[in-house]
């Protein structure tokens, strides 16, 4: 848990909400969209490179099995 705390801190403020509430809330890409104000391609955007850099933080970190 603590690891994933750290990555997220490695995460843009924009990166790190669109994860937190697509990714661990479970709400839908529209659904963001509506709570932050951004365009659904916009959000989409963001929990893709969000992913990218928590996969490349664990990886580096020992968690790539």
């Amino acid at each position: 848990q603590m690891d994933i705390r750290q990555a997220m801190l490695l995460l843009t403020p924009a990166e790190r909400i669109c994860i937190q509430l697509a990714v661990i809330e479970g709400l839908s890409v529209r659904r963001v969209a509506q709570i932050i104000q951004m365009n659904e391609n916009t959000v989409k955007t963001h929990i893709k490179r969000g992913k990218e850099k928590l996969k490349t933080y664990l990886i580096n970190n020992g968690y790539d099995r």
